[in-house]
């Protein structure tokens, strides 16, 4: 290919000179979009919205309105507080602070003396639950509640309930938040046809052995639509129905358990629920180890998942969540059943 000469150069660059250019950015355009782009350009002129004849570069009008326009509303720096004055414009405001000034120091007392009452109330609801001795349940120490169920009864929102070592045969309903822990070899298992424990409030439990040894019912069934729900280093057992249930809206914290022996599922996620699940050993659930139902969105991490009589972890119909880091293995159908429509992600599990 010929190099182009000097002379071709200048031709070009008298071509170029002789395109024209936006009034407004100054770039060169063909005549044919040289208009259509002035129509357009972020540098054209524009009239301040609030007539105060200004004329604005169109990329600079919300710094205009928002910072120099005179006529511009604004709202005075104590309206949060209480201040009833609206509407000012940015050239009144100065006038308007000079002269509230006695006004607006008035609402701030308020403000702080509001403020300190509210400080006063929640330090001393913090110092009564600090204060408060844990609620404790034995079947045989003098003093203490007999059942958990007794003392749930007696808990009020916050108290620690510490359950010593024993075998507890009552189903528990928890509407308060508290939280329940083992001291000891503590086992609680359902008394009658009914869930051994259903979670309707926050709460946290730790350390129990749960089983369930009723048909038609769950150990435990999570109600509670929090993030705050907390099962973690229990042993939870069932002799028919799924081991932990959790229900739609529902996303609990499901850590560091046991999960295993149940004829149905070891956690069954119904329609829309959800859960961190991670840390558990979830083992010999007949049906499936995890069963996830439409629209449920688990995040499945860091599990042993393994020995299912048919399925480690089965996906239904848009069923949803995040699986990994987990030992999915030894599951006698599948280690992983997803049907068509669902859509998990699945990264960095080990399967075999």
């Amino acid at each position: 290919m010929p190099t182009p000469t000097s002379a071709s150069k200048k031709a070009l660059g008298s071509a170029e000179s002789g395109k024209p250019k936006c009034k407004y950015c100054q770039h060169t355009f063909h005549k044919a979009t040289v208009k259509e782009h002035e129509n357009e350009c972020p540098k054209r002129l524009l009239p301040c919205p609030q007539q105060c004849r200004a004329q604005v570069a169109a990329d600079s009008l919300d710094l205009h309105l928002k910072e120099q326009c005179p006529f511009a509303i604004m709202s005075c720096p104590f309206a949060s507080m209480g201040c009833e004055v609206v509407g000012l414009q940015r050239l009144e405001m100065e006038t308007h602070l000079r002269n509230s000034m006695h006004k607006h120091l008035e609402i701030l007392c308020l403000k702080v003396d509001s403020n300190s009452k509210i400080i006063a109330q929640q330090q001393e609801q913090i110092e009564k639950l600090l204060s408060r001795s844990p609620l404790e349940v034995s079947p045989v120490m003098n003093g203490m509640f007999k059942t958990v169920g007794e003392a749930l009864t007696a808990a009020e929102d916050g108290d620690r309930i510490v359950v010593h070592e024993g075998v507890y045969r009552e189903s528990l309903v928890i509407e308060k938040r508290v939280s329940i822990h083992a001291s000891g070899q503590v086992k609680i298992e359902n008394a009658s046809e009914a869930n051994v424990i259903v979670i309707r409030n926050t709460c946290t439990l730790v350390g129990l052995t749960l089983h369930q040894r009723s048909k038609n019912f769950f150990c435990v069934r999570v109600i509670a639509t929090d993030n705050n729900t907390v099962i973690e280093k229990c042993d939870i057992a069932s002799d028919h129905f799924s081991c932990v249930q959790i229900d739609s809206g529902c996303n609990p914290v499901i850590r560091y358990n046991k999960i295993h022996d149940s004829r149905q599922c070891g956690i069954l996620i119904k329609k829309n629920g959800k859960g961190r699940i991670s840390h558990n050993d979830i083992y010999s659930n007949h049906l499936s180890n995890i069963y996830i139902d439409a629209n449920a969105e688990p995040q499945i991490t860091n599990n042993k998942i393994h020995n299912s009589a048919q399925h480690g972890i089965w996906v239904k119909q848009q069923g949803m969540g995040v699986f990994e880091n987990n030992t999915i293995c030894n599951n006698i159908m599948s280690n992983l059943k997803i049907e068509d429509g669902a859509h998990p992600i699945v990264r960095d599990n080990y399967m075999n």
